[in-house]
């Protein structure tokens, strides 16, 4: 996985957000995630992202969903499920947000999917 990005939480009155950046060799985003009320778990997304605009202006960009790992090394710990879009991307941006284990910060990670080879019995 590559690590194209970063989140740092903050408080603006009542809700805890989250701030950071996406870069890649074709974008970089600033970006907030602000909380929807949604629980863990939720087919409704968690946080709504917003990136700030050329023109200094935030607009909505896309949701993230609040997942728990399954790992058995890892079960039980949540991490953000982002999905970023906008009419100038040929493809959403499929990311996920790690929280750090030594401070209260997200890594950003991208990681290509990979196509599910099919067996020998279903071709």
């Amino acid at each position: 996985m590559a690590e194209i990005g970063n989140l740092t939480p903050s408080r603006e009155g009542p809700d805890d957000i989250l701030s950071g950046t996406i870069r890649t060799l074709q974008m970089a985003l600033e970006i907030t995630l602000r909380p929807t009320g949604e629980p863990a778990g939720s087919q409704r997304p968690s946080h709504r992202i917003f990136a700030k605009a050329p023109s200094g202006q935030y607009v909505e960009i896309g949701s993230a969903w609040t997942k728990e790992m399954t790992r058995p090394d890892k079960f039980g710990e949540t991490f953000l499920s982002l999905t970023i879009d906008d009419p100038s991307f040929a493809h959403p941006l499929n990311v996920s947000a790690f929280k750090s284990p030594d401070s209260d910060k997200y890594r950003i990670t991208w990681r290509r999917r990979q196509e599910r080879q099919q067996s020998p019995a279903a071709a």
